[in-house]
């Protein structure tokens, strides 16, 4: 009997040796499994990198708070899924991030305007789409200020200040800027001050840390609800073209009769500028008659540079293949070394011979173009028909506005 309960004890301990092992098994896998399936969720999940740009409207409070908040919301939503890109990061010189110390830049250096050039020629659309965000917050300051009461007991006056700020914030997408969600908070700080008691306190930054705290609380709270939709995939760079023609500067057509003498005809042809630097939204994406030119489809700043001329800055609209012609202006220096030496070619008249010297200048002058990097447009900008043939699509090179 006692062999038997023995036997039955030791088959019993058996029994929950073993299941106990296929619990822990079970519970493994199904450990694994969860992860595995968090695993798989987080890289399914959209990456959503986000610029921020911070806006100070509040007149009393610093600008270059506006660094400080923008530093304080992104270490506080890095954690919730967002990917910060910071302009500051990525394309400002380092420099910038001290007055002294190993970062600090020559101001006189010729880069040392990039930057401020940079702002001057993008819009925070256009600056998130170059730096690959996916969103755009806008995290905005609008307004500062104080409540006073006064309070008087026991033979003690007493003040009791409020202050207080009030933020919103809205993201955006970065394809074209529409509002996916957003939001207004108020912070504040209170003291208590009479003649025992004095209080000093940098509210501001107190305020600005409460603040972004409150951001993210707010941010994670839609993250949580799927109240910020994903964003389509950006649009593709379409090639454009840029042609730019000198302002009030061109030279006559000459043509050769049956004689094998030289006329001028009543034809102008402008003259196009090469090699200007085209840059879209701050950012250069080539020159003018050389490699194509390629960006985002839609509304765009751009700038043109080439030494000798005034800049020209304009806003367009960029389609594929569109065609934009741009007037250039040379600067003082440049037009008055232009003007001295084509000033014949104004005093030329229709219909005019030219004699042999006047054939060597007119050689000069087109060698001299040529070199200095211009093109004669074949457009001619008179009506007046024309016995010469050329490509009406393209400029073409001096050596076919003067071929002996």
């Amino acid at each position: 009997m006692i062999n038997r309960l023995h036997a039955i004890g030791i088959t019993v301990m058996v029994m929950c040796l073993t299941l106990g092992g296929f619990v822990r098994a079970a519970d493994e896998a199904v450990e694994k499994k969860s992860d595995a399936t968090k695993k798989d969720a987080t890289a399914s999940s959209p990456a959503r990198k986000v610029a921020i740009f911070v806006k100070n409207r509040a007149k009393s409070v610093p600008d270059d708070k506006v660094s400080v908040l923008e530093d304080l919301i992104a270490a506080r939503i890095t954690d919730l899924g967002f990917s910060i890109i910071s302009r500051e990061d990525v394309l400002n010189s380092v420099g910038a991030f001290a007055d002294a110390g190993p970062n600090v830049a020559d101001k006189n250096d010729p880069g040392a305007k990039l930057d401020a050039i940079l702002s001057s020629n993008t819009s925070a659309l256009k600056l998130a789409q170059n730096l690959n965000a996916t969103y755009i917050m806008y995290p905005s300051i609008t307004t500062f200020g104080f409540d006073r009461a006064k309070y008087k007991g026991d033979k003690v006056q007493t003040d009791i200040i409020e202050y207080k700020m009030r933020l919103t914030c809205k993201l955006t997408n970065a394809n074209d800027g529409g509002t996916e969600t957003g939001d207004a908070i108020t912070v504040s700080k209170r003291f208590l001050q009479n003649d025992q008691l004095q209080v000093e306190s940098d509210v501001v930054n107190d305020l600005l840390d409460e603040a972004s705290v409150a951001l993210a609380e707010v941010l994670k709270k839609k993250v949580d609800e799927k109240k910020i939709p994903e964003v389509a995939a950006a649009p593709d760079l379409v090639p454009f073209t840029v042609i730019c023609g000198m302002t009030d500067l061109s030279i006559p057509e000459i043509v050769k009769d049956e004689k094998g003498e030289y006329v001028v005809s009543a034809n102008k042809y402008q003259i196009n500028a090469m090699a200007v630097t085209v840059a879209v939204d701050g950012v250069v994406a080539g020159t003018t008659e050389g490699s194509a030119l390629y960006a985002r489809p839609g509304l765009s700043k751009l700038r043109l540079t080439r030494e000798g001329f005034k800049p020209v800055v304009e806003t367009i609209n960029i389609r594929k293949n569109g065609i934009y012609n741009f007037s250039m202006q040379m600067d003082g220096p440049g037009y008055a070394r232009f003007r001295e030496n084509s000033q014949f070619l104004n005093e030329l008249k229709a219909g005019a011979k030219l004699s042999d010297a006047q054939v060597k200048q007119m050689e000069g002058m087109a060698k001299m173009l040529e070199q200095s990097g211009f093109r004669v447009d074949a457009r001619s900008t008179s009506d007046t028909k024309s016995d010469v043939k050329t490509n009406t699509t393209q400029p073409t090179q001096f050596q076919q506005w003067f071929n002996r």
